[in-house]
């Protein structure tokens, strides 16, 4: 494998390393008080709330996603392209498009957890609780 493939396949491993799942819904936030049984019924519950009310708005994914299929496909065949032949472009697309995809779905994501965890900290705030982040 030439310098400039093994370069290519480190950079997209490193582009899917990155999406990793976090829902928000882990969040805990840290208040100034002890964290008592009632506490953590009152998480469980906010975090639930959070889990069911917080959705992506329709679409906005699928256009995220398509939007970095094409870019990442075009990015892909170009340095395939500049590896080598027509199949190796062809490869580069395919990865790319691949990798675009994965991204916009982990950022819809990282998104969605960030939403989630404040909607936790609100609804503990809600619940008396003294949220200091």
């Amino acid at each position: 494998m030439s310098r400039r493939a093994t370069a290519f396949a480190a950079v997209l491993a490193t582009g899917l390393a990155g999406c990793a799942t976090y829902d928000g819904t882990e969040y805990r936030p840290i208040v100034d008080e002890p964290q008592t049984a009632a506490y953590e019924a009152d998480l469980a519950e906010c975090r639930q709330l959070a889990l069911t009310e917080v959705r992506s708005f329709p679409g906005q994914a699928e256009r995220r996603g398509l939007f970095s299929l094409v870019v990442g496909g075009l990015i892909g065949a170009a340095i395939g392209a500049d590896i080598g032949n027509t199949a190796a472009a062809l490869t580069g697309a395919a990865i790319g498009a691949a990798v675009g995809a994965a991204k916009a779905e982990d950022r819809t994501n990282r998104e969605l957890a960030y939403e989630r965890a404040n909607v936790v900290a609100g609804c503990m705030e809600g619940r008396g609780y003294r949220v200091l982040g």
